[in-house]
């Protein structure tokens, strides 16, 4: 398998840049955890759902059924298990650019965005 575009996973995770990828602590390479794996998979079955059905709600039940349930009430166990994906091949890592706007805006020195203000360039990991 193979990415159209530049990948990046675990962007925004607990790092001080916020440009963290999450690499796997045993073998070192860029991996998707089985969360994010259930995640667009519950995400894809939910749209499924609700245009098959035509309705904009779909059941929980089912949802707990196959996705399972933290709740405190009454928590339970998914009957799908997911597992994280690693790359079957050596990844090829290369440098990309985040490029944010507005600094002062998003920090909370503004009021609002203005155009004044130099973009500040931000480099990260991805797999290419």
């Amino acid at each position: 398998m193979y990415t159209k575009t530049p990948f990046i996973t675990g962007l925004g995770s607990g790092h001080p840049t916020e440009t963290g990828m999450i690499l796997d602590r045993n073998l070192g390479v860029p991996y998707i955890p089985a969360s994010s794996v259930k995640g667009v998979c519950r995400l894809a079955y939910a749209i499924n759902e609700a245009v098959r059905t035509g309705n904009s709600t779909v059941d929980d039940s089912i949802f707990k059924k196959y996705f399972g349930s933290t709740s405190d009430k009454n928590p339970k166990r998914g009957e799908v298990i997911f597992l994280d994906v690693y790359p079957s091949e050596k990844p090829e890592l290369k440098l990309d650019i985040m490029n944010p706007h507005f600094q002062k805006y998003y920090n909370g020195e503004k009021s609002k965005p203005l155009e004044n203000e130099d973009p500040v360039p931000i480099n990260f990991l991805v797999v290419s």
